[in-house]
Formats: structure tokens, sequence, C-alpha cells
């Protein structure tokens, strides 16, 4: 989708998780599904106001999921 010049319709964040990346990892996958990947560093939250507040995933250690 990211290859053409416009997309209709909605889009949806698919996240990858830790045992995803081991499964596509052992397949000799994981290197290339990354490529075309983009880091999720957080949500952004909307309470019933209005008002938005970014949210990081692990402000800790800052990892990219």
């Amino acid at each position: 989708i990211r290859k053409l010049a416009f997309s209709r319709g909605r889009s949806i964040n698919l996240s990858l998780s830790h045992r995803g990346r081991r499964a596509l990892r052992l397949i000799h996958l994981e290197e290339e599904i990354l490529e075309a990947a983009i880091p999720m560093k957080g949500r952004l939250l909307h309470d019933i106001t209005g008002v938005t507040k970014s949210v990081p995933y692990d402000p800790v250690s800052n990892q990219k999921f």
C-alpha cells in the first residue's frame, strides 16, 4: 500500500510481537519484514473533551517494537 500514490479506505496498525519476530527470524524473514515496518513508539489517547496525550509504549528502555 505504501508504494501507491493514494490508498482508499481505512488504515490499521498491525503490531508484531516478540514471539512473532522470533518466528520470522526462524524462517529467515524477520529482516525483510522489518524493512517495510514502521516503529510504533507509543499511542495517542483521546479524552472525552478531545484533548490528546501521547503515551510511549516503553519509556524506560525506549525499545522499538
